[in-house]
């Protein structure tokens, strides 16, 4: 799932689990306060105890009472030591009164309610006020009689012992736990996505550690969110890569040793020789012309020695760097095998050597993109190779053309002594010369021949191989650009 996604799901999450909260939480309240609160109030708790008392005393009241003002100030004085104020009306015009401007105000919200009405006591809490009013009729005349105290007000301005005093504590409490419930859903949510994220960076910082300390060896496994999951996928993908180039440099530092190695052994014979030669030619030692001939033709050879082998690392150093670009061209490749075999043939019947070729392409040609001039140097350093280490006595190398699906194949083979299968795996690597018993009597080679034929060929795209039963043989594929009949 990709992490935009994942983070509005998880957005989304949080706002339906606070939702849900906040009307589990209202319910809650709600049946705690119907089912459980209400049916336990009392008219008793609800109003202040001394509204009761004071409604007690106004039922004993008659209409003398009210007329007398003597007696509704001895009555004020009386439930003043209750808290309340009182007011007194005849046919709707005051007689007496001592309330304070708030309760003047509370009487008149319930003038506005048409609540002063009735002949039974009854009491209110209304404006953050306890009243009782007591309504009477006698002698023609009507009588109300009003008790206010605010002695019992809250901060809310509603009576502390009121149902909507209790239902509004209640109610902030429910709003608190919500706040609470809502930062405890989005801790929790927000702990997951965290969790979510840590995972895969988490993963990706080992991971970085240990590539920085050599290794490439463990890929990074996550399966989540899409982007982490494709970062984790390129980063083991950076991880091989880097392992590759990691191997290949190593190999190369290996035959790059190898290859100075090679150098300074097969360096270090021709110019000990030469300088002995030297030395014996100073020292008086060839004290005849024939010896001094004899040494010189020793000295001369050895440098030629010298100078291929010098000429082959050149070439094969080029090859390595990608220096030696190839002129290639479109060519028949009958026709260019035609033709290099009859250059070589005479040479080869020369030393003894008989060639056999076939050409199995028939009447139709095959064109390939060629660098001609190395592509001789590749056969003819495996036809070297075949003189090199077998007898010349008998030898026979046979040359063979064909297709295979979408490839030319060049198939050379000798009748000589061929390698071990141990050997075959080693066959192109730089100075490998194969078992000494092959070149016993001869000439040994720079190792450095089948290696440069390697590297021509897959600069050209094709492929080289070894086998070896009664005989060396090596297979070039190279692939094929065209065919057409002749």
């Amino acid at each position: 799932m990709k992490l935009k996604k994942r983070l509005s799901l998880s957005y989304l999450e949080m706002i339906l689990g606070a939702i849900l909260c906040v009307v589990i939480l209202c319910v809650g309240m709600i049946f705690l306060f119907e089912k459980v609160v209400l049916p336990r109030i009392s008219e008793s708790e609800i109003f202040d105890s001394d509204a009761f008392e004071v409604q007690e005393m106004m039922r004993e009241l008659t209409g003398e009472d009210f007329e007398n003002p003597s007696l509704t100030e001895q009555f004020a004085d009386t439930v003043s030591a209750y808290g309340f104020d009182i007011k007194t009306l005849k046919n709707g015009e005051i007689v007496f009164s001592n309330l304070r401007f708030s309760e003047d105000e509370a009487l008149e919200s319930l003038e506005r309610l048409n609540y002063l009405n009735g002949t039974v006591p009854m009491i209110y809490q209304i404006a953050g006020a306890t009243m009782v009013q007591q309504n009477l009729s006698e002698g023609g005349n009507d009588y109300l009689i009003l008790a206010v105290s605010f002695t019992d007000i809250s901060i809310f301005g509603l009576g502390r012992n009121s149902v909507v005093g209790i239902f509004v504590v209640g109610l902030i409490m429910m709003v608190a736990l919500i706040a609470v419930a809502i930062l405890i859903s989005c801790l929790f949510f927000s702990k997951i996505i965290h969790r979510k994220i840590s995972a895969p960076v988490n993963a990706l910082c080992s991971a970085a550690e240990r590539i920085k300390h050599g290794d490439y060896g463990k890929n990074i496994k996550y399966e989540g969110i899409e982007e982490f999951e494709n970062v984790c996928e390129t980063f083991n993908d950076m991880q091989r890569t880097i392992l590759e180039k990691t191997e290949q440099q190593q190999e190369y530092e290996k035959r790059r040793s190898e290859v100075i190695a090679g150098i300074s052994h097969d360096l270090k014979t021709p110019l000990t020789s030469i300088k002995g030669y030297v030395k014996g030619l100073k020292d008086g030692i060839a004290n005849t012309p024939e010896k001094q001939a004899h040494y010189l033709n020793v000295i001369e050879e050895k440098s030629d020695n010298m100078s291929y082998l010098i000429e082959r690392l050149f070439i094969f150093s080029k090859l390595e760097t990608a220096e030696m670009p190839l002129n290639r061209e479109e060519v028949c490749i009958s026709d260019y095998l035609d033709e290099y075999i009859y250059s070589v043939s005479e040479d080869l019947r020369a030393d003894g050597i008989e060639l056999d070729y076939s050409n199995a392409c028939g009447d139709e040609r095959i064109w390939v993109s060629l660098d001609q001039i190395q592509m001789n140097r590749v056969i003819g350093n495996i036809i070297e190779n075949s003189k090199k280490y077998n007898p010349a006595e008998g030898l026979k190398i046979a040359v063979r053309l064909y297709a295979r699906r979408y490839r030319a194949v060049i198939y050379i083979k000798d009748n000589g002594v061929g390698v071990s299968s141990e050997q075959l795996p080693k066959l192109f690597d730089s100075f490998y010369r194969g078992d000494e018993s092959r070149t016993q009597g001869k000439k040994i080679g720079s190792g450095l021949g089948l290696a440069i034929s390697k590297r021509i060929v897959e600069l050209h795209g094709g492929t080289i191989s070894a086998s070896s039963n009664g005989g060396l043989a090596i297979e070039i594929t190279l692939p094929i650009e065209r065919r057409e009949p002749k």
